[in-house]
């Protein structure tokens, strides 16, 4: 049995948590992601032993529309934010999720852009479903896709960034889940 089949999660929508604006600017990175230090050990207190936190990445509002996966969303700080959060948790015996949409990009995102400069000739025409160059959207983009917009698959760097977000030896509490009594 994995560790997360017994863990008991406590989520977290940290641009809502911390009252980060609802559309992005793309400004300079506001620290946000730091006030929610402190909600580490309360969410230890009250028998939370891992954190579903997310979204995440730079979007464009909601977070969910990723416009580069990368970067920890410049609402909530900088990627240093992001990995100094994740080893204060480790640290308090709490594990942590990222939750990210690969399969959904923002309208920003650099295939999409692409896909709209380029048309045709894009590279990245292959990562949405069902481009439509004779067709038009809401947005008038001169083509339409299923789901606008949405990728087929994840970007192929996607995994590599992900597996490499948090160090490989950056220490990952184990230790016995509490057992609630029946």
């Amino acid at each position: 049995m994995a560790w997360y089949d017994e863990a008991v999660f406590y989520h977290i929508y940290p641009l809502g948590l911390t009252g980060a604006p609802k559309e992005n600017s793309y400004g300079k990175p506001e620290h946000r992601l730091n006030t929610l230090i402190p909600w580490i050990s309360h969410i230890k207190k009250i028998g939370c032993d891992a954190i579903y936190i997310g979204p995440l990445f730079e979007s464009v509002g909601h977070g969910y529309e990723t416009t580069d996966y990368k970067k920890l969303d410049s609402r909530l700080g900088t990627n240093e934010d992001l990995a100094n959060y994740v080893k204060e948790c480790h640290k308090q015996g709490i594990r942590v999720i990222l939750d990210g949409v690969f399969n959904h990009t923002g309208r920003d995102f650099f295939a999409f852009a692409d896909i709209k400069k380029n048309r045709e000739n894009s590279p990245y025409k292959d990562w949405y479903c069902n481009v439509n160059f004779y067709g038009n959207n809401e947005y008038n983009d001169g083509f339409s896709v299923t789901r606008s917009p949405a990728s087929q698959q994840p970007p192929p760097y996607a995994h590599r960034f992900c597996s490499q977000s948090v160090p490989e030896d950056e220490p990952v509490p184990d230790r016995p889940l509490p057992r609630k009594p029946d």
